[in-house]
């Protein structure tokens, strides 16, 4: 799986650089919103060209803007669906402790679609 050197960034620690796999990555960046529905590939890739932004008042990521393929995305969900309950709940912030992936939200034309869409649905969670 691809590394990724990226920097987090927060309002009241000083800004850590880290590197690690792709999934690691993902959930430092806290790029899975809190209901733990996965993006689809065209929307993470979306994201990761944007290249993050230090947060402001909260918590932030930078790195050097990228795309991944279906395979990585695959591995990526394979890597983020093996991981621990309590690692995604305090690490990603992961509400219910798992990714899900819903196919319904893959036609959503952009991240902010796709953000109301899921924040709809999984509002509960």
């Amino acid at each position: 799986m691809r590394v990724i050197r990226y920097t987090v960034t927060d309002f009241h620690a000083p800004d850590e650089e880290k590197e690690g796999i792709l999934a690691d990555f993902v959930l430092d960046a806290l790029i899975i919103p809190h209901a733990g529905v996965m993006l689809p590939l065209h929307l993470l890739n979306d994201v990761l060209r944007q290249g993050g932004g230090d947060g402001g008042m909260g918590p932030g990521c930078i790195w050097d803007p990228f795309e991944i393929d279906e395979t990585e995305y695959q591995a990526l969900i394979q890597d983020l669906e093996k991981r621990d309950s309590e690692e995604l709940r305090e690490r990603a912030q992961l509400r219910e402790g798992r990714v899900i992936i819903d196919t319904e939200f893959n036609d959503c034309r952009d991240h902010i679609e796709w953000l109301t869409a899921v924040s709809g649905k999984y509002r509960h969670m």
